[in-house]
């Protein structure tokens, strides 16, 4: 499975956009890149995947990051034939470890 686009909205100078991939052995460039907002509202991060293809089991964090405040995680999860499972967690103030948004 190939992105074709990958966009993080609602950003504000000074965010910061952290990548995870869960392993380079499910076709993932990297484990962990981090990215800081700039100007624009909306960042694209298909960059960072440098046109590969993932296979089944790779699973992509992109974390949205605010100083003080509680960030938002998207959990995409490669399933067979291509198909993405989307799963949106919380990040609260000092927390390494994503739970469910309540």
């Amino acid at each position: 499975m190939r992105f074709t686009k990958v966009t993080v909205g609602e950003i504000k100078p000074g965010d910061t956009i952290e990548i995870r991939c869960s392993t380079k052995a499910r076709g993932c460039p990297f484990t962990k890149k981090t990215v800081t907002g700039k100007r624009k509202r909306t960042v694209s991060v298909l960059s960072q995947f440098k046109s590969r293809w993932l296979r089944k089991g790779a699973v992509i964090e992109i974390r949205t990051l605010r100083a003080n405040e509680i960030g938002s995680v998207r959990r995409l999860t490669v399933g067979s034939r291509g198909a993405v499972k989307s799963q949106l967690l919380c990040l609260d103030v000092g927390v390494t470890t994503p739970t469910r948004c309540v």
